[in-house]
């Protein structure tokens, strides 16, 4: 699932649904950000289904699950010796607590006193979770970055540009070949403001 699409970076940037020869660039953009996003906050925000996803006990209550709002729990295991056979399996509607805001915030609950107890790599869940549609504001996020990125580019296409050009490449339209190399990468403001929010800091 794309963060966003050519025609409605086209439509911010006031380009014309008739002129495709930015196509090709913004695609690579979009795709980029992406990429840069999931660095980012160290997660997919794109839902996904994951499968004996591995994760370390902190000794709370509550286990931080990377992939998130959650939407579904089918099954937990705790195995300090991660072999994480059946009888290692909790019972999902005894042994854990599950709210619309803990799912939101990725968190899964222990019922009552229980605790996660601690280890490297001792709880092995299956579970989906992330985004079925991109909120809008992280979408106009993603629209705006674009946008300045596309900006840059054509700035630094025609010399009107003073950003610094090291290693890192966007990428490199096949027609007018276009290259963005920034020095030190960053998300706009508002586009920061807004993607900061989604950042789990447990």
């Amino acid at each position: 699932m794309a963060l966003t699409d050519v025609d409605k970076v086209k439509q911010y940037l006031h380009i014309a649904d008739s002129k495709t020869q930015h196509d090709t660039l913004l695609q690579r953009l979009i795709e980029y950000l992406g990429a840069r996003l999931r660095r980012y906050l160290s997660r997919d925000i794109e839902h996904k289904t994951l499968t004996a996803a591995i994760f370390d006990g902190l000794g709370r209550n509550a286990l931080q699950i990377n992939q998130y709002p959650i939407t579904a729990v089918t099954d937990i295991r705790i195995d300090a010796d991660q072999v994480f056979a059946d009888s290692t399996a909790l019972t999902l509607l005894n042994d854990i607590r599950r709210s619309p805001i803990k799912d939101e915030a990725g968190l899964i609950l222990r019922t009552g006193s229980a605790i996660w107890p601690k280890g490297i790599g001792n709880i092995q869940v299956d579970l989906a979770g992330g985004f079925q549609n991109i909120p809008e504001d992280i979408e106009h996020a993603i629209v705006l970055t674009a946008s300045e990125f596309f900006n840059q580019t054509i700035q630094l296409r025609t010399g009107q540009s003073g950003a610094p050009i090291t290693s890192e490449s966007i990428g490199r339209d096949e027609s007018t070949s276009y290259q963005l190399q920034w020095d030190k990468w960053t998300w706009p403001g508002p586009a920061r403001a807004v993607l900061a929010s989604l950042k789990h800091t447990l």
